[in-house]
């Protein structure tokens, strides 16, 4: 997968009236995205709602999702035990053909407490050898068996290395942090940093990142794109978009934007909070400012 500098489209399912997964208008979503030049998209725990998702539907998700993009995928894993998240990836690829199977990385979330990072690399390593391509870490804090909670280390990240992952979407809990991490990480790792899109980027490309998770760039990818020539336009329009999704919710916004302007998330499934007509009506005014740039 390239590293080169670019925006990771994360993407949400949709469903029919009753509630069922139905997977026509996420295609046809993800080849708008790719017909718009993104080149990586991502199925993810949070976006793609794998908490809400049986384990088949989540398959059913995936393979729509890498049906519809030309491009690379990292596919979402729900967090299972080292033996089902093995088994997952075995089935998964092998309803894969062998040039999807080349376009597409594991996203790997971990599932259970930290005690010591020899269980973590025994894990990841493990599923490595299930999988075609060098997985990639979703590496949020994970909950300490000792009390709190715990943030990836470079040291552990890098003993993997490039034969086990091919990077990974940071989530450290603090800034500050997150700077120091990835600025020990071994070169070559694809670092996509969390939500917070171009704001975040702007701070951690810095110390090494090289790809944002895209938040506006859902719905208006050349915004998110024009960033790499015009930062200063772009992040104006984040910052404008996000003051009125963020005070709302950001998947609600999200989710809301998309079925507005006719992609996807056509309706939602419970539960799932209902928007009140004045949420609404600031999310279509702030869209309609940005809409003309498309």
């Amino acid at each position: 997968m390239s590293n080169k500098n670019r925006p990771v489209v994360p993407i949400p399912p949709s469903y029919n009236q009753n509630q069922d997964l139905e997977t026509d208008s996420t295609t046809k979503y993800v080849k708008f995205l790719d017909k718009n030049n993104i080149k990586t998209i991502m199925t993810t725990a949070g976006t793609s709602q794998f908490n809400l998702l049986t384990k088949e539907e989540t398959i059913l998700f995936n393979q729509a999702v890498v049906k519809g993009f030309s491009g690379n995928i990292l596919v979402g894993v729900p967090p299972l035990s080292q033996k089902h998240t093995t088994e997952y990836i075995k089935d998964f690829e092998s309803r894969l053909n062998s040039e999807e199977k080349e376009r597409v990385n594991f996203l790997i979330l971990y599932p259970d407490r930290f005690y010591n990072k020899e269980v973590l690399i025994n894990y990841f390593t493990s599923i490595r050898l299930s999988a075609t391509n060098p997985i990639y870490i979703h590496g949020n804090p994970i909950r300490n068996g000792k009390g709190g909670s715990w943030d990836y280390r470079p040291d552990l990240v890098n003993e993997l290395g490039s034969d086990v992952i091919a990077g990974l979407k940071e989530e450290c809990s603090d800034l500050k942090y997150s700077y120091n991490f990835i600025q020990k990480l071994n070169p070559g790792f694809d670092i996509i940093v969390a939500g917070g899109s171009m704001r975040r980027y702007e701070f951690l490309k810095n110390a090494g990142a090289n790809a944002f998770l895209s938040g506006i760039g859902n719905f208006f990818p050349k915004i998110e794109l024009e960033y790499f020539n015009d930062e200063r336009s772009a992040i104006k329009a984040e910052n404008d978009i996000f003051e009125v999704f963020m005070s709302i919710g950001w998947h609600a916004s999200l989710r809301y934007a998309l079925r507005h302007l006719g992609f996807t998330c056509f309706n939602d499934r419970q539960p799932w909070p209902n928007l009140t007509d004045s949420e609404k009506t600031r999310i279509i005014n702030v869209l309609k400012e940005y809409s003309d740039e498309q």
